[in-house]
């Protein structure tokens, strides 16, 4: 991710958010990123979810030290966000994204 201020703050701000939400009790709370179009929203989303993965790792306060992510998106954007990550992660490999259709589908019992 490029150096831009107003990216780095936002990927700040979700990171402790995210924790925060994760150390709530209940079910279900929501964290809302809205950015215009062409901000970088998924790089800083994949930025974002990168540094929540060593946070919960290293953080005292962090609730879990491991989650999962799902990604859902409208209109096929899912498939764009996925292939956009899938390029971010290959060389770090921090994070492996995986679309549906690459999942183990089949039952075991």
């Amino acid at each position: 991710m490029k150096n831009i201020q107003y990216q780095q703050k936002a990927v700040s701000e979700l990171v402790d958010k995210t924790i925060g939400l994760l150390s709530l009790s209940g079910n279900r709370h929501t964290l809302v990123f809205k950015a215009p179009t062409g901000s970088g929203k998924t790089v800083m989303a994949s930025e974002m979810l990168m540094r929540l993965n060593d946070e919960l790792a290293e953080r005292p306060d962090a609730p879990f030290t491991e989650v999962a992510y799902i990604w859902i998106a409208p209109n096929k954007l899912h498939e764009q966000s996925y292939f956009k990550m899938k390029n971010y992660f290959t060389e770090t490999k921090i994070l492996r994204p995986v679309i549906y259709d690459e999942l183990d589908h089949s039952i075991v019992r």
